[in-house]
């Protein structure tokens, strides 16, 4: 899919990102209701970007029930790889949109639709967190500007009938940089490379209060009312349906993860570990890990490495369908790193998983945390 440029940010602003969910299954159902936390910063020019300055901690409630899981269609629709350009929007909620598809059509998925239903859904919760002073998926019942305890309580309530989705909250003084953030975080790359999603909606505000300054909500949905796109989306032909992150051939990554939380590495501080490459499948699908690994090209020293995968996750955040390599220390700035991957694929309509290997390349920059300024 070509390569990303990955650089340092001219300026900045602290980003704080909360991992989406899903109500499509038990197992999104389960990541759904789990606490999260999350602070992440840096920049990720090109096709895939991130950015924040230092960061702000927000803890985050867990939802406590979530909405019924609808039978989605038997499949989903091909990528879409061009969408209606949405109206109404300003230019940092356009930015918003432009980079997070220029995201996914990077990393081999489908781009999203604006849907102004969800644009709805999204405004109100922003202006709930701003009037209430507080930045949370949930909402309380009683409180100045309720629309909705859950996010898909608030896209129901907008009028959009939900079939699975998400919502993904940020601070920061640039909504685009909000959305490149995700990248560097295992949990939430996890969550941005899901295959299904089909509509977005994008709220953000200029607006601050004192625990919540220019907030940014944005819903992703599939619609339980439109059979030939509730099922979401596949990735894009020739992907042999296997994203990967970083891109081969990716350049000038920063050389550590930056701040998640919780850390993917228990008792490990999150900003110790190095950037990790990761390979996600669409819903449904599982992949077996035989190894993992990041080697230093040049030298072909071993990286100290750990692998990140639903049976490894003492957070239990993560989806069957998502595996990453996680170094245990920082890369070396402007030095050239192999992914090798070996293992199996288990697909719903194979009966057996498939052999399936990876190898690839990226190099890191100059800066080392998202971001070094």
């Amino acid at each position: 899919m070509g390569e990303s440029l990955v650089r340092s940010a001219g300026d900045g602003g602290c980003t704080t990102l909360t991992h989406r969910a899903r109500c499509r299954n038990a197992e999104r159902i389960s990541m759904l209701r789990r606490l999260f936390e999350f602070v992440a910063a840096g920049f990720i020019a090109g096709a895939m970007t991130s950015c924040g300055g230092g960061g702000d901690r927000v803890s985050l409630s867990p939802s406590p029930t979530p909405a019924p899981a609808p039978s989605p269609s038997p499949m989903p629709i091909p990528a879409q790889l061009s969408v209606p350009e949405p109206v109404g929007y300003s230019v940092d909620q356009m930015a918003a949109f432009n980079r997070l598809n220029e995201i996914r059509v990077a990393a081999g998925l489908g781009m999203l639709s604006q849907d102004t239903r969800l644009d709805h859904a999204a405004r109100a919760h922003m202006d709930w967190q701003l009037v209430n002073d507080v930045m949370t998926h949930v909402e309380l019942a009683g409180t100045e500007g309720f629309f909705g305890e859950n996010w898909w309580d608030r896209d129901i309530a907008a009028g959009y009938s939900v079939a699975g989705g998400g919502e993904v909250l940020a601070f920061g003084d640039s909504p685009a940089r909000g959305i490149e953030a995700l990248v560097y975080g295992p949990y939430h790359r996890a969550a941005l490379f899901e295959f299904d999603p089909v509509d977005v909606g994008i709220g953000w505000s200029s607006r601050r209060a004192s625990n919540v300054v220019l907030p940014l909500v944005v819903e992703f949905s599939s619609p339980k009312d439109e059979p030939s796109r509730s099922a979401g989306q596949m990735a894009q032909a020739g992907t042999s349906a296997v994203v990967i992150w970083p891109l081969d051939g990716a350049k000038d990554l920063a050389t550590h993860m930056g701040d998640e939380v919780p850390s993917p590495v228990p008792n490990v501080d999150a900003m110790e570990l190095g950037t990790s490459a990761s390979i996600s499948v669409e819903t449904g699908a599982s992949i077996e890990t035989t190894s993992f690994s990041i080697v230093e090209d040049a030298s072909g020293v071993l990286i100290p490495s750990v692998v990140l995968d639903k049976s490894r996750d003492s957070a239990h955040l993560l989806a069957g369908s998502f595996v990453a390599v996680i170094p245990l220390e920082g890369l070396k700035i402007n030095t050239v790193y192999r992914v090798e991957f070996v293992g199996k694929i288990l697909r719903v309509d194979l009966s057996l998983p498939q052999a399936y290997s990876r190898t690839w390349r990226f190099a890191t920059g100059e800066w080392a945390y998202p971001p070094q300024y």
